[in-house]
């Protein structure tokens, strides 16, 4: 009793502790997401799918926020970020199970469903969370710790489903998750709070619906920064496993060699994420990484098994991640950000349900898994575009500071 006091009254007073919360609910929600990419030649096989089937079944996780995005966020504005996580974690705990309990593909569609219904909510809520509690503050160093743990458990989901399947069995996998769903939604409920001075109702400036016209475009076109660049990611995560099993590598160690990228992803985020805060030089640092992350996946399908390469990648891959998940705050006035991270993310969502299914009609029409790494590539191209842009519109409207709402 004594040490869960000490650690409800560390969450309560620290926003340091608060962020080690949420960063533990999100990497439930990485690993779920993941757990169909982690070990997609043992579905390939058992339910006798094509890759763009494949590519369709991860992107049907992603595919509510199309449409429960913006609305989500709005509500979450008006009800609670607390209250809506809550909800998006029963949700992708059922979806897991059902998933789990499939015979069949259409019914592992269901389930995928539900349970990216539920990743909705969690994501564009808990992303403004972390905004409320460290905006002015140290932010991008916060941003870049909290959305580490997306690699992260993309990286742990890589090196342990795809064993935990051989030696249980592939239902077990989504039973494993849904099971850490529940066990993030007791964590969020006990010890959760708002921050001092809330933006959902419950501070000095209640929330709106209402975003500016330049508010909308500018998040509009931050937006295709951080979709291009996460879906790059998304793509190697999700097709490269299959790719190394093609080049000769066993399932367990296709899955191993990309979990080093993930895993090394995940500890250079909150590591370049502090330096960049530091060093206050945001654009060379985004083009220089988008650059090399460019050409390295282009040298993938060359260098296929070189582990060298699977490093180089994961280290320049989470430089600039801080930077970019940051941009939205730049752009949106305190009290518009539950709705603007729900334009954010419906863009963002539309990316990472298009992209898997495309890519993996791709490397069908193609008869080459490797298409799809080349596809990855293209993706870095219109983030960088996109970003040098934005700089530029950023420059040329007013900050929000200055504007009124």
């Amino acid at each position: 009793m004594v040490g869960r006091r000490l650690l409800s009254s560390a969450h309560m007073n620290n926003r340091w502790a608060i962020l080690a919360l949420l960063f533990a609910v999100r990497l439930s929600f990485a690993y779920q997401f993941q757990s169909v990419g982690a070990v997609s030649p043992l579905l390939v096989e058992a339910w006798s799918i094509d890759y763009a089937s494949l590519g369709t079944l991860v992107s049907l996780y992603m595919l509510p926020g199309v449409v429960l995005a913006l609305p989500g966020g709005m509500i979450g504005g008006r009800i609670g970020d607390r209250q809506m996580v809550i909800a998006g974690l029963g949700l992708m705990a059922v979806g897991g199970i059902v998933t789990g309990m499939a015979e069949s593909y259409s019914v592992a569609v269901v389930g995928r469903l539900v349970a990216g219904v539920g990743g909705v909510l969690l994501n564009v809520l808990m992303t403004k969370m972390v905004m409320d509690w460290f905006a002015g503050r140290e932010i991008v160093t916060a941003l870049a710790f909290y959305i580490t743990s997306w690699p992260a458990g993309i990286a742990i989901a890589l090196y342990t489903l795809a064993p935990f399947a051989e030696a249980v069995s592939l239902p077990a996998v989504f039973f494993l998750t849904a099971a850490l769903n529940l066990v993030g939604l007791a964590a969020l409920w006990t010890l959760y709070r708002q921050p001092p001075g809330a933006l959902d109702g419950v501070g000095t400036r209640p929330a709106t619906s209402r975003l500016l016209p330049r508010e909308i475009w500018l998040v509009v076109l931050v937006t295709m920064v951080w979709m291009s660049y996460s879906t790059l990611y998304l793509v190697l995560m999700s097709f490269a496993p299959s790719f190394l099993v093609e080049r000769g590598l066993t399932v367990v160690d296709a899955a191993a060699l990309t979990g080093v990228a993930a895993g090394l992803y995940a500890i250079s985020t909150p590591v370049f994420g502090f330096i960049s805060e530091r060093v206050n030089r945001p654009v060379p640092i985004v083009v220089a990484s988008l650059v090399l992350m460019i050409a390295g996946f282009m040298a993938i399908p060359f260098f296929p098994t070189a582990a060298w390469l699977f490093v180089a990648i994961g280290i320049v891959g989470g430089v600039p991640q801080g930077i970019l998940k940051a941009l939205p705050i730049d752009v949106l006035r305190p009290e518009a950000r539950a709705t603007g991270m729900g334009l954010h993310f419906t863009i963002h969502y539309f990316g990472y349900a298009a992209a898997p299914p495309f890519v993996g009609f791709i490397a069908d029409i193609t008869g080459r898994v490797e298409a799809s790494i080349f596809c990855a590539s293209a993706l870095g191209a219109v983030a960088l575009i996109c970003y040098l842009w934005s700089r530029v519109e950023v420059r040329r409207l007013p900050l929000p500071s200055a504007v009124s709402a």
